[in-house]
């Protein structure tokens, strides 16, 4: 008659338990650092371009979820791993559109939230953008460009005059809006004379 060996049959209670809990420390372990490389990337991703907010609220609601035990810490792995995915394109969307970050930045502005356009007008927003940073960048952002009269009224002139040849989807209210938006940008981001918060990044 055989005989059965219990012994490789019996699982140790503890030793699961001991089992179970590493693993767990492990996974949260990982979780942070996952959180650690998210928060960088986006830091920097949305000084660039404040297009990008949305990122940032749905991250924040991923950790409030896993906070307050909404999602568990698979459920949250999961989640941070298709969101470090999704971050990874966005990184990659400006040079796969033909634009650099900073006119990328300005296409965003442009076109988000209000303009549906086609993939004509797409490729003329493209290249307002293109015209708009090379005339600026080339002729109007010199040293202490904010605080003179004249040279800030050039940078809002020149803004007004590229963006008129934005598609005429772009009713005039959304223009004065655009306008306004790409200026307060201008402004904020660049500080003349080749610096910029995109060199300051790059350096």
């Amino acid at each position: 008659m055989m005989r059965l060996d219990l012994s490789q049959a019996f699982v140790d209670p503890f030793e699961a338990s001991s089992v179970s809990s590493q693993q767990s420390k492990t996974k949260r372990a990982e979780i942070e650092l996952m959180k650690c490389s998210v928060e960088q990337a986006l830091q920097k991703m949305i000084a660039e371009n404040s297009a990008r907010m949305g990122f940032l609220e749905k991250f924040q609601q991923m950790l409030d979820d896993y906070d307050t035990r909404a999602h568990n810490m698979e459920e949250t792995f999961d989640a941070l791993k298709d969101f470090m995915q999704n971050l990874d394109a966005e990184g990659k969307r400006a040079r796969r559109g033909g634009l650099s970050e900073e006119e990328m930045t300005i296409f965003d502005l442009l076109t988000k939230p209000e303009m549906e356009l086609s993939e004509k007008e797409a490729k003329e927003v493209k290249l307002v953008a293109k015209e708009l940073l090379g005339k600026l960048k080339g002729q109007q952002l010199v040293l202490d460009w904010k605080k003179k009269q004249a040279t800030s009224s050039a940078v809002r002139k020149t803004i007004e005059e590229v963006l008129d040849q934005l598609p005429r989807t772009c009713t005039s209210p959304v223009w004065q809006k655009k306008c306004e938006q790409v200026y307060l940008h201008i402004y904020e981001s660049y500080q003349g004379e080749g610096r910029s918060i995109y060199t300051a990044m790059a350096a």
